[in-house]
């Protein structure tokens, strides 16, 4: 019951057996990857096996109600900590209690089931990059220090400072191998070469403070890259030509997904995202939406077909 209200959402997802709709054409690719799924099933099987055990021997040997029942138990002491009924331990039980299932869950569906479920993902995930966790820590710090003032963020910047000098050396080594001019560096006197946003180029050093470590997070603690699966997003339709965006956020750590409207929308028209970078070539775009399993025939691409138009779209198509 649980399981199917939880993949109901997902239910109008296009779909089908991963090595069918990854765009892949030849057979023996398609091979390796219904090899890929298996081992992908027998890993996961494997990893919640393990994560179980481990919280069995955490969660119920550790006291579940606060008793001792993990006395005389090799390698634990009778006055070890016991989790208890606290907010931590609630959460390891109700990730247990979702972990365990994910054998009985794998042998009901089945390689062809499992494959399946790749699939949906497959044709239906989006491209994501998101702030971290950092990115919400010094947000939270600077707003400590604006209300409260310095003092009432030293401690914590004792403690993170040291990091972010470390993941600066970091950042600068590799944009020395990039062949990019030092962030924030004096060295760079033509100002032509200079970034727009030159002026956020701000470096920490032992004295920094809140605003400084907020106002160079992203450099020092870099954004997110991944992948995810939104059940309304996800049925965005694609066009060359959209009249909507995606735009992500994590705020509080939550992943979350807006879709903005790029221009006036009239009353039940239908949203249109793009699936790929509409400022490429026909063929390219044609290439790139292969996987998706149909031909674009959005005003664009037919303009430009029947103009013959294969160059890089660097001009407005009206």
């Amino acid at each position: 019951g649980g399981c199917g209200a939880a993949t109901k959402q997902f239910r109008g997802l296009v779909g089908g057996p991963w090595w069918e709709v990854s765009g892949e054409q030849n057979h023996e690719m398609q091979k390796k990857l219904r090899s890929v799924a298996a081992r992908s099933a027998a890993l996961l099987r494997a990893s919640s096996v393990a994560a179980c055990s481990a919280a069995d021997a955490e969660i119920f040997y550790h006291g579940r109600d606060g008793s001792d029942a993990d006395a005389g138990i090799p390698g634990r002491d009778d006055d070890d900590d016991v989790i208890g009924d606290t907010p931590a331990a609630a959460a390891a039980r109700a990730s247990y209690a979702t972990t365990k299932e994910i054998p009985a869950v794998l042998d009901k569906l089945g390689l062809p089931g499992f494959a399946h479920l790749l699939g949906i993902c497959d044709l239906n995930q989006w491209s994501l990059r998101v702030d971290g966790p950092m990115r919400n820590v010094t947000r939270a710090l600077l707003r400590l220090d604006e209300n409260e003032g310095p003092d009432a963020t030293r401690q914590t910047l004792d403690v993170l400072l040291p990091i972010a000098l470390e993941a600066q050396i970091k950042r600068d080594e590799e944009d020395e191998v990039a062949g990019k001019p030092r962030w924030g560096g004096e060295d760079d006197e033509d100002e032509n070469s200079r970034d727009d946003d030159d002026e956020t180029q701000i470096r920490v050093d032992s004295t920094s403070d809140a605003e400084d470590l907020y106002d160079t997070g992203r450099r020092l603690f870099p954004m997110f890259t991944g992948s995810g699966l939104f059940s309304l997003v996800c049925l965005t339709n694609h066009s060359c030509v959209p009249n909507a965006v995606t735009r992500y956020s994590s705020w509080r750590g939550r992943t979350m997904v807006r879709i903005e409207a790029l221009r006036d929308l009239l009353e039940g028209e239908e949203l249109l995202v793009s699936y790929v970078d509409e400022t490429e070539t026909l063929s390219e775009r044609t290439k790139a939406l292969q996987s998706y399993g149909f031909v674009c025939q959005c005003a664009m691409c037919e303009k430009e077909r029947s103009e013959g138009i294969g160059s890089s779209l660097t001009e407005e198509v009206d």
